[in-house]
């Protein structure tokens, strides 16, 4: 993506400087502070729950990811998501995007906890460099805990809390990200929460 695109996004005479954790900041260090920053963690609980959501808003959090997901699928190229929040709605789609995405937020907490949610780098991006190091005709093996049984679903969501594990996945999600990411066949079996990947040969 080129980077003047991204510069069209703050007003003339700005500059995105880094904020910390990956993040770019048009703002200067002393007009950074928003309420939302003392709140992402409440933010996350409330706004993320479904009976909030049908009490207050008559909506749910499940209309809300649908949505995200036919946006992403709408088209290609990059795609812009200005007042983001904490991606707790858009984050499963997001992970599985394919294409850029810019979030834009006036929170760098919030903007911080999406990220956190996205993963860092994107599981494809991951896979992607591991199948580089395997040589020519060669196979890479993999092994994920993922988000599939109750109990398991429950550890890891601790686990990634604690800072111990990634955002928690579903098989399907690693599957789908290691075909769009290696060149060659992919194969997954699943016992409980643990899955097995194989890929290859790999060209």
């Amino acid at each position: 993506m080129a980077a003047t695109w991204i510069h069209d996004l703050v007003r003339p005479g700005r500059q995105l400087v880094r904020a910390g954790d990956g993040l770019l900041s048009a703002l200067g260090p002393g007009e950074r502070d928003s309420p939302y920053d003392r709140h992402a963690v409440l933010y996350d609980h409330v706004v993320g729950n479904r009976l909030y959501n049908r009490l207050l808003w008559g909506a749910s959090p499940a209309s809300y990811t649908a949505f995200a997901a036919t946006a992403v699928a709408g088209a290609q190229g990059p795609l812009l998501d200005v007042g983001c929040g904490s991606a707790v709605f858009t984050a499963a789609a997001y992970r599985t995007a394919g294409r850029p995405l810019v979030l834009v937020d006036r929170s760098l907490r919030m903007l911080a906890r999406a990220a956190q949610r996205l993963g860092g780098p994107h599981l494809a991006a991951v896979l992607r460099v591991l199948g580089g190091q395997v040589a020519a005709g060669g196979s890479l093996y993999v092994t994920s805990l993922v988000a599939e049984t109750a109990i398991g679903s429950r550890g890891l969501g601790l686990l990634h809390r604690a800072g111990e594990a990634a955002v928690p996945r579903r098989e399907q999600e690693l599957v789908t990200a290691a075909r769009a990411a290696l060149d060659g066949p992919v194969r997954s079996r699943r016992k409980g929460s643990m899955v097995f990947l194989s890929a290859g040969p790999l060209t």
